[in-house]
């Protein structure tokens, strides 16, 4: 057996000091991140969950959101009666205004804590600086969804419905001649009915479908828009509704104003389809045969 020595001794002792000197070094770090974490939670969004460098407070509930995530979903509210998006009280007339207060609070709280992020947030502002030279893009809705009636003199299929794509401008007026913002809309009835598409054909093209049947499904609808636009293809569902009238739905989607004013300037049928125009084509190739 060996002997245990006083060197062996003070050895151990310092072992044992270095170990309990790591766990409460470990345990601090583990307490600083946690409560470093905690600040974070308190300091962002709960809706796209980034730090909030514009915060707004609801009157109704106090609680405080982004600016540029509560303007984005007003887009999606009717009546301008707006709920909040933890609680669900509304309030009308709702303006996202940010609260300087909070934000002058927030802002020393993310420089101490998070500098690095604040040095992102001026990167970003700069950024914003100069696209704010361009001229903002417009914010269009597309109105979607379905009509209803029903016939109870009939035996079978009672329910009448209509289908429909419909656009809005900013101040929510219609356009004159939809022609010029969509080209094709695509409507997929998953198999109880044959796919319909609506082309922009004439001046009096509709992009809607009517059919009678007896029960409800999921209609997945493809809207596609005019070259020029230079925008993707949107793609909405909507789930077909025999309450009452029906029922409309909206999609927010954003123009390029000079996009936008190029479609406008055109005349009347140059913005057609490609098959539109090669017509026109072979028509004016058959007058000048003849001259």
């Amino acid at each position: 057996m060996t002997d245990f020595t006083a060197k062996d001794f003070q050895m151990a002792i310092q072992e044992e000091k270095n170990y309990f000197d790591e766990r409460k070094t470990s345990h601090t770090v583990t307490k600083d991140n946690e409560m470093k974490e905690e600040l974070y939670h308190d300091l962002n969004c709960s809706i796209c969950l980034e730090l909030n460098f514009q915060p707004v407070k609801l009157a109704s509930c106090s609680h405080v959101f982004c600016k540029h995530c509560l303007e984005k979903l007003r887009l999606y509210t009717k009546n301008n009666n707006f709920p909040c998006p933890l609680c669900r009280q509304t309030q009308s007339k709702f303006e996202p205004t940010v609260d300087e207060k909070i934000q002058k609070e927030f802002h020393k709280k993310i420089q101490e804590e998070f500098p690095n992020k604040m040095k992102e947030h001026k990167v970003y502002l700069e950024e914003m600086r100069k696209e704010a030279l361009e001229p903002k893009p417009k914010t269009y809705q597309l109105l979607f969804g379905n009509h209803h009636s029903i016939d109870r003199s009939r035996d079978k299929n009672k329910h009448c419905w209509t289908t429909f794509v419909d656009i809005r401008n900013e101040t929510g007026a219609g356009i004159n001649d939809n022609r010029r913002i969509i080209s094709k809309v695509t409507y997929d009835f998953n198999g109880y009915f044959p796919k319909a598409v609506r082309k922009s054909l004439n001046k009096h093209t509709t992009y809607d479908v009517t059919r009678w049947g007896w029960g409800t499904f999921d209609i997945e609808i493809k809207v596609e828009f005019v070259r020029d636009l230079n925008i993707p293809s949107i793609f909405l569902n909507h789930e077909l509704s025999f309450d009452g009238d029906g029922e409309t739905k909206t999609f927010p989607f954003e123009l390029s104003v000079r996009n936008l004013e190029k479609i406008l300037k055109k005349k009347d049928g140059t913005y057609h389809s490609s098959r539109g125009r090669t017509k026109n084509r072979t028509k004016n190739r058959t007058k000048n045969r003849w001259r």
